[in-house]
């Protein structure tokens, strides 16, 4: 890939988690649809870090992520979001730190992007963003002291 695509754009990262998303979910449904996606990003972490995370400016890095999670949002709209994936696949991103903390916070911000599904997204995720707003609240709380 790195051959191929020395300097990948954004529809470059957005393609490559998308064929991730999509040769996992071929045929599945609920519960297994969301295990396959996760099995699948674990195995696929090394090229999903390597196109979330490869611009020097942070800036560029986090707009980059953002779009990850505008990705996610359109395979979950393209599927009608089933119920609890979005959030399960944003907790999974963080956790193999495909995206990071502030990625989200481009994400829920973005209000120009016209990718389809942004309320339901927003509403599927809510809990997902209140634990990732306590968890900086904390963080600071814990740097002030």
């Amino acid at each position: 890939m790195q051959t191929n695509c020395p300097s990948p754009d954004v529809k470059t990262t957005r393609a490559v988690l998308r064929v991730v998303m999509d040769t996992a979910a071929d045929g599945k449904e609920g519960a297994s649809l969301a295990k396959a996606i996760q099995d699948q990003l674990k195995r696929c972490k090394t090229i999903l870090v390597y196109y979330s995370h490869i611009d020097t400016s942070q800036t560029q890095q986090l707009n980059r992520q953002a779009n990850n999670l505008f990705e996610v949002q359109a395979f979950c709209d393209a599927h009608n979001f089933p119920q609890g994936l979005m959030k399960i696949l944003f907790y999974e991103l963080y956790e193999l730190d495909i995206v990071f903390e502030d990625a989200y916070s481009v994400w829920r911000e973005d209000l120009l992007d016209q990718t389809p599904g942004k309320m339901k997204a927003l509403v599927q995720v809510r809990e997902f963003l209140d634990w990732l707003d306590q968890a900086e609240q904390e963080e600071e709380e814990e740097d002030d002291e």
